[in-house]
């Protein structure tokens, strides 16, 4: 889409692309909450699950209405989010343990900022606030995709 090569008629209707970096970062930042105690636990836990389908059906809804909420294509939320997923809201948290995973930072490398010192969202995300959210892990299932 960037490049011209194709155009989307209805970019609201686009189904974001939601691996676990996707997943990570949103469920970390309470964009998408996990009302189930068992779940919620097995997520902090790493622990195997069965589907992760109610994960990433929530953090597609969440993906969706930020777009519509701040303007931006859903396709611009993706790049942004997953960037920072990769990097900044790994097993490190550029929040709590000032430093990214990947070196470059993909975030630092796809988002122009004055510092890379602290997290951008650190005064908005609850995984910043509370290690409970910023313990959240992407679900972990066993699938040929990756």
């Amino acid at each position: 889409m960037d490049a011209g090569i194709i155009r989307i008629k209805d970019p609201e209707n686009a189904i974001p692309i939601m691996d676990y970096h996707m997943q990570r970062v949103l469920l970390r930042m309470g964009c998408a909450e996990v009302l189930d105690s068992g779940l919620k636990n097995k997520l902090m836990n790493r622990e195997h699950l069965d589907s992760d389908s109610e994960v990433r059906k929530a953090c597609i809804e969440a993906v969706r209405v930020i777009s519509k909420e701040s303007g931006h294509p859903i396709m611009k939320i993706n790049d942004f989010f997953w960037s920072l997923g990769r990097s900044c809201c790994n097993e490190t948290t550029l929040c709590n343990d000032r430093m990214c995973i990947k070196e470059p930072c993909t975030f630092n490398l796809m988002v122009e900022i004055d510092s890379h010192e602290k997290c951008t969202f650190e005064t908005s995300c609850k995984g910043a606030q509370d290690n409970s959210y910023r313990s959240l892990w992407e679900p972990i299932i066993k699938t040929h995709y990756y």
